[in-house]
Order: C-alpha cells, then sequence, then structure tokens
C-alpha cells in the first residue's frame, strides 16, 4: 500500500494526499495509520493551506481490508482497524487546514 504526499504544480499550498492500494483501496491496519501520520504531517506544514485527499485506480475506498481481518484466528486486526480508522478520522477532524475528500467513484464503510 501506498500513501503518497504531492504539491501539485501551480497549486500552491495545496497538498493531495493519495492513497493507492489495488485493487479497491481498502486499507490494512496500519494503512489506516498512514492515512493519519500523511494528513498529520501535511496540516502541520506552514506551506500547506488545504490539504486534498484522493485515491488511485478505481474508487476512492472500499474500507477495512476485510481479507485482513479474515486471516486473523483472533479479533486482533478488527480492534486495530477500528483504531486506526478512529486516528484516521481524527486527524482530518483535528487538520490545522481544511481537508476535502476528492472522491471519485465508490466509497464504502470506512471511507
Amino acid at each position: 500500500m501506498t500513501v503518497s504526499t504531492a504539491s501539485p504544480p501551480g497549486n500552491d499550498g495545496v497538498r493531495v494526499v493519495t492513497v493507492d492500494r489495488p485493487p479497491v483501496n481498502a486499507l490494512p491496519v496500519q494503512g489506516w495509520y498512514d492515512l493519519a501520520d500523511a494528513v498529520r504531517a501535511a496540516g502541520r506544514d506552514p506551506e500547506v493551506r488545504c490539504v486534498v485527499l484522493a485515491a488511485a485506480g478505481r474508487g476512492f475506498n472500499a474500507g477495512v481490508d476485510i481479507k485482513e481481518l479474515q486471516r486473523d484466528p483472533g479479533h486482533e486486526a478488527l480492534i486495530g482497524a477500528n483504531r486506526g480508522c478512529a486516528e484516521a478520522f481524527a486527524a482530518v477532524y483535528a487538520c490545522e487546514v481544511p481537508v476535502v475528500a476528492a472522491v471519485r467513484g465508490f466509497c464504502l464503510g470506512g471511507g
């Protein structure tokens, strides 16, 4: 999975945080934390005036990686996904600058 940040040319002050996890951008536990870290880092950058959440591929986000949950014989992955998702949402809510979601295609579950 990749969570990348970039400032598009000619868009001073805009930071794009892109999730790229084929095929449907369903996030594993660590992916939620990576997303939270990327949003927090972008929001703390004094050059950034707006953060845009985007996704590569077919759709915006399919929520939690169900396959990861199925591989876990206990409940650790489920608990981790819930906590990671809460971290990502908290990062958006507490961001120092506005956060805009560039939703294209499907957006399901925790997405």
